[in-house]
């Protein structure tokens, strides 16, 4: 006597045997996916974005390209999953920054000081810069930009009165110290980052005063000063004439 089909999960009970079995079976799909999703992150941080690609996954994970095609059908999947896992990720970072955290606390938080932070730095570098090419890409970029724009002028507030231009210009240079310690790592070690990230933030908590700008600019020479460091020349140019 031939098996029995399975009826369909929603008429089944919870202890039936092929309810439990479409279970586990869609949970370790789920798990697979996760993987190679993660996986592919690692590779764009590795060999950037050009890198990857279902086959190529597949070679490195020891796997046959088939198993990678059964969860994502394209290139184009496999990178947006890469990106979710990224999301994920950085919003575990972000819920591990105590909740008291200022901004500057926050903002050294995500600087890449150790392998994590590397790893996550290189592939939103992967990311952005060939979303210069790539529409779809260049959304990774501007959802960045859209939170912290939502979120970090309100942790400057009592800090700078102009609270947006600030923060713009802190997440700019977290941008540039980042660029810096990835591709001169040696030259930008963890301690260094952090400290030209102090200093930026004290030029925003406390900006120069204008008698102190006034002072720091050069002194426009007077007429009657260009008039008497001339002299000199015109002496020498009668002398020469006389000779």
């Amino acid at each position: 006597m031939p098996p029995q089909a399975c009826p369909s999960p929603t008429e089944t009970l919870h202890d039936n045997r092929c309810y439990v079995d479409y279970v586990e079976r869609i949970e370790r799909d789920d798990d697979r996916r996760a993987e190679l999703a993660a996986a592919a992150y690692s590779m764009i941080a590795e060999r950037g974005i050009q890198g990857l690609s279902l086959r190529a996954l597949a070679r490195e994970l020891g796997a046959t390209t088939g198993l990678v095609s059964h969860h994502f059908l394209n290139r184009t999947e496999l990178v947006q999953a890469a990106l979710a896992h990224s999301r994920d990720r950085s919003t575990e970072r972000a819920n591990a920054v105590l909740p008291d955290a200022g901004p500057l606390e926050l903002l050294g938080a995500i600087l890449p000081i150790d392998e994590d932070l590397i790893e996550s730095w290189r592939f939103a570098l992967g990311i952005r810069m060939a979303g210069a090419f790539d529409p779809e890409l260049a959304e990774f970029d501007a959802t960045i930009g859209h939170i912290w724009d939502k979120y970090l002028p309100d942790l400057l507030e009592g800090i700078t009165p102009d609270t947006k231009s600030a923060a713009r210009y802190l997440v700019a240079l977290v941008d540039g110290i980042a660029l810096h310690a990835i591709l001169n790592p040696d030259e930008w070690p963890p301690e260094v980052q952090l400290a030209h990230l102090a200093r930026g933030f004290e030029a925003v908590a406390n900006p120069p005063t204008q008698a102190a700008s006034a002072r720091a600019k050069p002194t426009p020479k007077s007429s009657a000063q260009k008039s008497s460091a001339q002299k000199p020349l015109a002496k020498k140019s009668s002398a020469k004439g006389k000779l």
